[in-house]
């Protein structure tokens, strides 16, 4: 009897452990926001007159974010296949035809390479597709593949014991590490997969410096770019690519990123119109969630732990009264393409209660375009075939079971 009590204090002490030190530093609580949502917040209105001005309204609202969150991102650059490599996947259930990426970007300073991995369903006519960024590295997010790694990528979620893997998985979800590849191919979307801390690591040690040999000119200038950004440029070019290549409908590459990865693929997807939307999942702050919102990650907290994600100009931002913005200017710039917002009941950190607020105050842009927005009337409404998408599930902060069936309702439904 106490052996099996000094057992379970034991593993819930390591999961404690886990979950302290976990990169993404998220608070798991007991605490469960709620279904319908008591809280309003004053928001500034959307500098937006009408349909015929949203252009120019748009880059408004782009320069506002520049200024204040993410820095100044450059529209153009550079992105080459320098290599390409076959990968057999005898391995996955569904017919699929596999490709490792050797991609070697360019700003306006000196280039970086890594690698990224297409998958695609086999199919005689162009399919849609989900750029996703991982955290984990590429052998962690592609488990069923061989592949041939740089010797500058990044192994992370592979690096420690098993026993330490599983206790990361049963914290933050079975795909916390790797996408369900089989389930997505079978849906008929292909995926191109890249680690975005192999393009800037995700350490404010070294992401700096890394930054401003690669975007000299934002780094030198009033609002330098902060990694956030860096990985939406990342994307963006990756789309250059994908444009090239006829086995994929251009038209219908969705972004796809979780936590710190979900700011960034709202990001890409919001200043770059050539994606048909995006799914960001428990994006936070600096994300979907309002920054004049106290009940998730304030400013303060999160650029401290992470200086290197955003502008200096975000740190400064008053939380009391943060300026004449909000997020919902972020999101406001999707219109009127298709955008997933993916929360957890008791991931309060990443804040779904101000991620609904935010949703609501920016569907009056897609009614510019004759389209509803968002419909959900409570947090737990979801409707995947809404222009905002907003999904609700039990739990915390990760990639669970339940996510990815409800990722694929949604890209279903725009297909």
């Amino acid at each position: 009897m106490l052996k099996n009590i000094f057992r379970g204090l034991m593993i819930a002490a390591l999961l404690f452990v886990v979950a302290c030190t976990y990169q993404n530093r998220v608070q798991l609580t007991l605490v469960a926001a709620p279904i319908t949502p008591k809280q309003q917040f004053d928001l500034p209105p959307l500098p937006i007159s009408d349909r015929e001005q949203w252009s120019q309204s748009r880059e408004n609202l782009r320069q506002i974010l520049e200024q204040n969150v993410y820095g100044e991102i450059p529209d153009k650059g550079s992105a080459a296949l320098i290599k390409i490599t076959r990968i057999d996947t005898n391995t996955l259930t569904e017919p699929a035809i596999a490709e490792q990426w050797q991609i070697k970007l360019q700003a306006d300073g000196i280039a970086r390479e890594f690698l990224a991995v297409l998958v695609l369903p086999q199919s005689e006519t162009p399919v849609p597709l989900v750029l996703i960024q991982n955290f984990c590295g590429l052998e962690a997010s592609v488990p069923q593949l061989t592949l041939t790694p740089l010797e500058t990528t990044s192994r992370l979620c592979t690096d420690s014991s098993a026993f330490v893997n599983g206790i990361h998985l049963y914290v933050f979800g079975r795909y916390a590490a790797a996408p369900p590849l089989d389930m997505i191919l079978a849906e008929g979307y292909g995926i191109l997969i890249f680690n975005s801390g192999d393009f800037i690591k995700d350490k404010a040690a070294f992401a700096p410096r890394q930054m401003d040999a690669f975007f000299p000119a934002s780094r030198q200038g009033k609002n330098p770019i902060g990694t956030i950004g860096a990985w939406a440029f990342a994307s963006m070019r990756m789309m250059d690519l994908l444009e090239q290549d006829e086995r994929i409908r251009a038209d219908k590459v969705f972004t796809y990123g979780h936590s710190r990865q979900g700011k960034s693929a709202l990001v890409a997807a919001a200043f770059d119109s050539r994606f048909a939307g995006s799914i960001a999942h428990q994006s936070g702050t600096g994300g979907a969630a309002l920054n004049r919102s106290h009940n998730g990650e304030s400013i303060a907290s999160i650029t401290k732990t992470y200086p290197h994600w955003f502008t200096p100009a975000y740190a400064n931002l008053p939380e009391q009264d943060p300026a004449n913005f909000d997020q919902h200017f972020l999101i406001a710039m999707l219109a009127p393409r298709a955008l997933m917002l993916g929360n957890a009941r008791r991931d309060v950190w990443s804040d779904p209660v101000s991620t609904f607020r935010a949703a609501e105050a920016a569907s009056p842009v897609w009614e510019l375009f004759g389209r509803q927005g968002m419909r959900a009337k409570n947090l737990g409404d979801y409707q995947p075939s809404a222009h905002i998408a907003f999904w609700m599930r039990p739990g915390t902060h990760g990639q669970v079971k339940e996510d990815w069936p409800a990722f694929l309702q949604f890209l279903t439904a725009h297909k």
